[in-house]
């Protein structure tokens, strides 16, 4: 039974380093997510988990007027893992023309609805895009930037400035209309500091939430995975250990009755005798084993003295 207790051993000692590791991973990430997101995500999952009725947290929706998530469901299959901006923006389009038809609108905002505000977001975040050097139509104009210096003319700079401005009052604007469907991003705005670079505002599109609650959810259900094996394995270490002490203690106590019934037969007593010494020195050896500091079961003790009758 001993390569039982070493495998056992080797497979908790190897569950706790991973719990250790996607726990302190999980803590870091929560720190850069408002309090508020975290306990609304955690209800969300928690009641997902217990009740497969309620709303899944891992779904797209929408609600009323107020974006969840916008972009459908069947876009994020592993069929169509990255849609385009330009599939993405016409779904949405053929999806609001369907809503017209049905009936009223009931648009939070006069002259944008929720489906405009999100390929606006979307067509904003391409021109976030475009003025890096990552964008090959805008490479030059990068390359012009970086080499502003005291030789640029003033007409150079102001063509740049007045590119950013324009794109600033545009994202400004954009944001302000966007509280109105996606109140929670209040929270996910005061949560990071705001960079000087307007290519680098996040503009916290329906599809960035959501990245941002599955790395959190995946981040969880890695701690809650090896949690739960370190959990597993501690419970069958502690059972084994029950039983080897429980059976040590059975031929211990029928060594002390059949010597009560037959004092002479000293063959039989000797049997039994070492039948107990054998599962009390597996006991005593399996808490040598599991019973060091780097083990769950640091409280393990050995008896292994026996009663001779």
């Amino acid at each position: 039974m001993l390569p039982l207790g070493a495998l056992l051993s080797k497979k908790t000692k190897e569950a706790m380093k991973e719990c250790t590791i996607h726990h302190a991973a999980l803590t870091e990430l929560e720190t850069s997510i408002p309090t508020e997101c975290l306990s609304v995500w955690r209800s969300e999952v928690m009641a997902w988990e217990l009740d497969r009725k309620q709303p899944n947290p891992y779904a797209i929706r929408v609600e009323g007027n107020v974006i969840i998530n916008i972009l459908p469901v069947d876009l994020l299959s592993p069929i169509n893992p990255a849609p385009t901006t330009a599939k993405i923006s016409l779904q949405l389009a053929e999806a609001e023309a369907a809503e017209q038809k049905a009936g009223p609108s009931s648009a939070l905002h006069s002259d944008m609805s929720a489906t405009q505000l999100i390929i606006l977001g979307l067509d904003l975040e391409e021109q976030q895009y475009m003025f890096t050097v990552y964008h090959p139509i805008r490479r030059r104009l990068a390359a012009e930037a970086s080499k502003l210096g005291s030789d640029a003319t003033d007409s150079q700079r102001a063509k740049i400035q007045h590119n950013k401005n324009g794109l600033q009052r545009k994202v400004s604007n954009w944001r302000s209309i966007q509280l109105l469907y996606m109140p929670g991003v209040s929270r996910l705005q005061a949560s990071e500091d705001e960079p000087d670079d307007i290519t680098k505002v996040k503009l916290w599109l329906p599809s960035q939430v959501p990245r941002t609650t599955m790395e959190w959810c995946r981040s969880r259900a890695r701690y809650m995975r090896w949690a739960e094996e370190t959990s597993l394995l501690t419970e069958e270490m502690t059972r084994i250990l029950a039983y080897l002490h429980w059976h040590a203690g059975w031929w211990t106590s029928h060594a002390a009755l059949w010597c009560q019934i037959d004092p002479v037969d000293e063959g039989f007593q000797a049997y039994v005798n070492r039948q107990a010494r054998i599962w009390l020195r597996l006991y005593a050896n399996f808490c040598a084993l599991w019973g060091e500091s780097d083990s769950p079961l640091t409280n393990c003790e050995a008896n292994t003295s026996v009663t001779k009758p």
